[in-house]
């Protein structure tokens, strides 16, 4: 399944596309220049981004008849994907028009509307063990209490269930990559208020934003007992999971060279000094 077969599955009905559109432009027309809105669309609502979600997961859980949370399911892509490749998921979001348009979106694509519900991810409407995995993309940035979003989700997830949790990290961060500015690590927001400011950018949104820090964020998962394994060592270990061919052969070039690019992975795979937070946790069994 590549990215444009996604595209094409999950487009909306034109009307409903111009609705999402509209919203868009409306949450994020002065955050983003109109062609990273564009890509925005693509990436978001089409698919990309839910698709390589989609395949970590896939490729993480175990067998179960148990269904797959997605924490913050905005127009519902990911939960529409999995839906329609065999992977039972549910949403939870707390934005009315964002609730409203994926239940259209599902109505559109043969899922049920009911698979999106609303809720905010430091209390989840699901009772405990219920689970058998949860996705946190681009969440742990927007929610008021980090760490009270992980210590839910992983009450509701079962022995074996799996959390996989993407998101920037500021500790060393030089784009912000929700304006796609440049940017220094813990910008101070008084700062950035100015210069977001100055740049013509939306301030208001980046009130609603939060510096996570990766070091941290790995912490809190060991804290709630969670087994840590990381899907970017994954790939150097098996070049061919990796989806871009350039990527793939200087990783297969660099494997068959000598073991130093194996070994440096496996140093920083846990390092803090990363730009994103990139995780898959597990809960254990027993």
């Amino acid at each position: 399944m590549s990215a444009a077969e996604v595209e094409r599955e999950l487009a909306p009905s034109p009307e409903l596309e111009r609705e999402i559109r509209a919203f868009l432009d409306d949450q994020l027309g002065r955050v983003l220049p109109p062609p990273r809105l564009a890509h925005y669309y693509r990436w978001v609502v089409l698919g990309s981004r839910s698709l390589e979600a989609f395949t970590i997961l896939s490729r993480h859980l175990e067998p179960s008849d148990l269904p797959v949370l997605d924490v913050g399911s905005g127009l519902g892509t990911f939960v529409l994907l999995a839906n329609r490749h065999g992977l039972p998921a549910v949403g939870v979001e707390p934005g009315a028009t964002e609730l409203a348009l994926a239940r259209r979106r599902a109505g559109e694509l043969g899922v049920d509307p009911e698979r999106f519900s609303p809720g905010a991810g430091e209390a989840l409407p699901y009772e405990p063990g219920s689970l058998s995995g949860a996705l946190l993309h681009d969440v742990l940035a927007h929610v008021l209490d980090w760490r009270r979003v992980l210590a839910e989700t992983r009450r509701v997830l079962a022995p074996g269930g799996v959390l996989y949790v993407k998101g920037p990290s500021y500790t060393v961060r030089f784009v912000e990559p929700h304006y796609k500015l440049p940017w220094l690590p813990l910008l101070p927001k008084p700062v950035a208020r100015r210069y977001l400011a100055l740049l013509g950018r939306d301030v208001g949104y980046f009130e609603h934003i939060g510096y996570r820090r990766r070091g941290a964020v790995l912490a809190e998962l060991r804290r709630l007992g969670f087994e840590l394994e990381f899907p970017r060592l994954e790939k150097l270990r098996d070049p061919a999971s990796i989806n871009r061919p350039w990527a793939r052969a200087l990783v297969e070039r660099a494997r068959r060279a000598d073991g130093t690019l194996p070994r440096l992975a496996e140093t920083l795979a846990e390092s803090p000094l990363q730009s994103t937070i990139d995780v898959v946790a597990r809960v254990p069994r027993g």
